[in-house]
């Protein structure tokens, strides 16, 4: 008996050691479940789904002004509620609240009202269609009509086309990713009120590089962090490096950048993408690559990352035509307000005896020469490898004083050059 004991432990033993050598065998190998993190879930429901983000640009921008309507009924100060009584007296003449329940699409739901005039960015948009209606969930920002950030809005839209009638059933808690939230889109008809009706908004390239330019505009004044993820990775390291110095460059020039203007524009269709060049009144750009609609990359200038055609263009030119496009970079840099980068390419012992810091030079450039610049080339001439460019320079806006300047270059590989000036 005391063998079979002895026996039948060696036996346990033996199968623990041959279980726990598989094992360690299965994990040296890999062979064992995957370890998931959880993550945390923002909304009820949620699942990946890409297929119905809003790609249509009529859709999307005519979706974007009825939220507007609707950020304007629940403004209790709109002047849409105010009037002249009998007695002559201008007051309010109806209640807010009347107004909102036409476009609810729940019209027993509580809505704050709003205490100003807002505006309304478009951000994401996704849509479900049935026969009758179309349902949108919207995501975008809010801001006041001096540029300050109001918070984000979340939101359903629905729209009956067959009476363009809308309705708006706001989402009170925030969503962190729309395209991952299940919603269903149920077979009715809106009633047609007063407050609404919506009229579809007509898209072209014009309207959309405004939109685009509008948009840029709106983000980097109000949430300049929201601006920053936009532009294109490559320029913004080598524009800005971080999301402070970008800040600091917004907050600088905040009260140039709130009046800025689009005056003209350019559509380049490339094979993968669409380019939208949009120039203000400055003569300054904001270049858009659009892969999707609302799916941007946006770049400042065309300088800090010189394209090919710009490398070909100067590779195949005469010395006088290089000197000519430095310098129209160098101008372009201090039209943008990107004082380190026009700096950085003087000639080290000019600009250390001169200025001594980035910060001497700007404050030099803004005393003494014109806010926004243009440009107008004059004499030039060269002996061995010194280069020397006369321009004038004259105030954009005001076009009344000039400013002569004297540039000396030299020409070093590639498309890199130094320079200095009288």
């Amino acid at each position: 008996m005391k063998k079979l004991k002895i026996i039948i432990i060696i036996s346990i033993i033996a199968i623990i050691v041959i279980v726990g050598t598989i094992l360690f065998l299965k994990i040296r190998e890999g062979d064992v479940p995957e370890i998931v993190e959880i993550e945390e879930i923002s909304h009820a429901g949620e699942e990946e789904d890409n297929s119905d983000m809003v790609k249509d640009a009529t859709k999307f921008f005519t979706v974007a002004s009825c939220v507007s309507q609707y950020l304007d009924i629940i403004n209790e100060k709109s002047s849409i509620y105010y009037g002249y009584n009998e007695n002559n007296e201008y007051t309010r003449i109806m209640d807010p609240q009347e107004n909102i329940q036409e476009i609810l699409t729940n019209p027993d739901k509580k809505v704050e009202l709003l205490e100003e005039k807002v505006k309304f960015i478009p951000l994401q948009m996704r849509m479900i269609a049935n026969e009758n209606t179309e349902k949108y969930l919207v995501y975008g920002m809010i801001q006041n009509l001096d540029n300050e950030y109001k918070g984000d809005i979340y939101t359903y839209v629905t729209l009956c086309p067959e009476n363009a009638t809308f309705s708006i059933d706001p989402i009170e808690e925030e969503i962190k990713d729309i395209k991952k939230i299940n919603f269903t889109n149920e077979e009715q008809i809106i009633e047609e009120k007063v407050r609404n009706l919506y009229e579809e908004v007509e898209v072209d390239n014009e309207y959309l590089c405004k939109r685009y330019f509008d948009i840029y505009k709106s983000l980097s004044l109000a949430k300049p962090e929201k601006a920053y993820e936009l532009l294109e990775e490559e320029y913004k390291k080598q524009r800005f490096g971080n999301l402070e110095t970008y800040q600091k460059y917004i907050s600088d020039n905040r009260e140039e950048l709130e009046g800025l203007r689009l005056t003209q524009y350019l559509v380049n269709d490339n094979e993968e993408y669409m380019q939208y060049v949009c120039k203000n009144q400055y003569e300054n750009l904001v270049i858009f690559d659009e892969t999707a609609l609302m799916n941007l990359k946006i770049k400042l200038d065309t300088y800090t990352i010189p394209t090919d055609k710009f490398k070909t263009t100067y590779n195949s030119t005469s010395n006088q035509k290089r000197v000519m496009m430095n310098v129209d970079k160098w101008i372009q840099m201090l039209n943008n307000r990107d004082y380190r980068a026009a700096y950085e390419v003087l000639n080290e012992t000019f600009r250390n005896n001169t200025f001594g810091s980035e910060e001497q030079f700007e404050a030099y450039i803004k005393e003494n020469y014109p806010d926004h610049y243009k440009i107008e080339f004059s004499t030039y001439s060269d002996e061995d490898a010194t280069h020397v460019q006369k321009i004038k320079l004259k105030d954009v806006a005001e076009e009344k004083e000039e400013k002569e300047l004297e540039i000396i270059m030299r020409l070093e590989e590639g498309i890199d050059f130094v320079m200095s000036f009288n």
